[in-house]
């Protein structure tokens, strides 16, 4: 029996999905083709330093896109250990980047916005607090209607929010170049 995953819980239901679809496209056809678990570096940081009015401390979550590299805070969530073997119909996605890249990332990345945002004047203290592998679930989503060309777009599952992965074939987009006589 395989490890099981750390999912992100709290996302739409299949339905939801294609309610939420089809509201934002009336008139076509929405089909769910796979549901997706991407995966992203967790990590749990406290940034502490002194002030003139005391100790100060704050946390701060960092997701790194497991393989893009891509920082970005989030505000606390909660997560599900799901058993591999009840995804069956979904695509699990491999991590590209390893953990110890993701910390370094999420650090950069914190202080970053301990400096722009927050403001801070003075060098802080850093602690690791808590590292993890998460999954976040996502769903690809066929859109068709009679006589058009069919369409997918990706959906966050946590937000709802989509945007297009593919419109038209390639060649309709950027014919390739005719050779000269």
């Amino acid at each position: 029996m395989s490890a099981p995953i750390n999912v992100i819980s709290g996302g739409l239901e299949r339905g939801e999905v294609e309610r939420r679809i089809a509201g934002a496209s009336p008139g076509w056809k929405v089909e769910i083709e796979r549901e997706i678990y991407y995966p992203y570096h967790w990590v749990l940081l406290r940034y502490a330093a002194s002030t003139l009015l005391g100790k100060s401390a704050v946390p701060i979550w960092v997701v790194v896109d497991a393989r893009t590299r891509i920082a970005a805070t989030t505000d606390p969530f909660e997560l599900a250990p799901v058993e591999r073997e009840q995804l069956k119909t979904t695509t699990i996605v491999d991590p590209q980047v390893p953990a110890t890249d993701a910390v370094g990332i999420a650090q950069r990345y914190a202080a970053y916005v301990m400096r722009n945002r927050h403001k801070a004047l003075v060098v802080p203290q850093v602690d690791l607090l808590e590292q993890d592998l998460v999954y976040k679930p996502m769903s690809t989503v066929r859109l068709s209607r009679e006589g058009e060309q069919s369409f997918r777009v990706l959906v966050d599952a946590m937000s709802g929010a989509f945007h297009a992965l593919s419109t038209t074939p390639r060649d309709t987009i950027a014919p390739r170049p005719q050779r000269l006589m």
